[in-house]
């Protein structure tokens, strides 16, 4: 009876350190995975580790997805414009290179004429800008800067043109303007914006236009 009961008891003591052994390492597993799935970088908020999720789950939006496309073959260029931006009436007239819009339908310009209205873009073969580039002598506060578009690197102007024009053609003393210049392929592009007295003011989107939308064809 002794020796049983003697190895009765090791079985029992094995047996117990077996459940012990099972339970102990279950719960160190569920420990180290709650610690791990929780953990937060000492001096990180869990608001800003919120803010970091939700900006890697963000969805960008394109602000031009819903724009209109065109594309001038003549001229070899596309682009987007806002839906609400109005083009001439009378396109058939207007040069083949030229592309004319206008926030509204009082500031967009008319083809076959001197008026050129609010906004437009254009190109003809040319390796330089230099002969296109807005100048001190005719505009004031005149500044310029280097920009990118579709890869490739222009200038943007932006000035208050000072001269008296005596044959009421072209600018007049106190029009602001801004301009873009770029050469790609052989080809000069330049796009400029008018800011008229009664013209919108849609400068944001003119620059998102020639920014984001703006390609060179070849």
């Amino acid at each position: 009876m002794n020796k049983n009961e003697k190895g009765f008891g090791i079985v029992q003591v094995l047996l117990l350190l077996t459940v012990v052994a099972i339970i102990g390492g279950t719960g160190y597993f569920v420990y180290k995975k709650n610690n791990t799935t929780n953990t937060i970088p000492k001096g990180t908020s869990k608001v800003a580790v919120s803010k970091a999720n939700d900006a890697t789950s963000a969805v960008v939006v394109d602000p031009t997805k819903d724009w209109i496309a065109y594309t001038n073959t003549s001229a070899k260029f596309s682009l987007k414009y806002p839906s609400f931006w109005v083009v001439p009436a009378n396109t058939e007239y207007c040069s083949a290179e030229l592309f004319m819009v206008g926030g509204d339908a009082k500031s967009v310009g008319t083809c076959a004429t001197e008026n050129i209205g609010q906004m437009y873009v254009t190109s003809s073969l040319k390796t330089a800008t230099s002969d296109s580039e807005l100048k001190d002598t005719d505009y004031t506060d005149l500044k310029s800067e280097v920009v990118t578009a579709n890869g490739v690197t222009g200038k943007r102007q932006a000035g208050t043109y000072k001269l008296t024009n005596e044959f009421g053609i072209g600018p007049e003393a106190g029009d602001k303007k801004v301009q873009y210049l770029f050469v790609s392929g052989g080809r000069e592009y330049i796009a400029g914006y008018n800011i008229g007295t009664n013209y919108p003011d849609v400068l944001k989107d003119f620059d998102l236009m020639i920014a984001k939308t703006l390609t060179f064809d070849k």
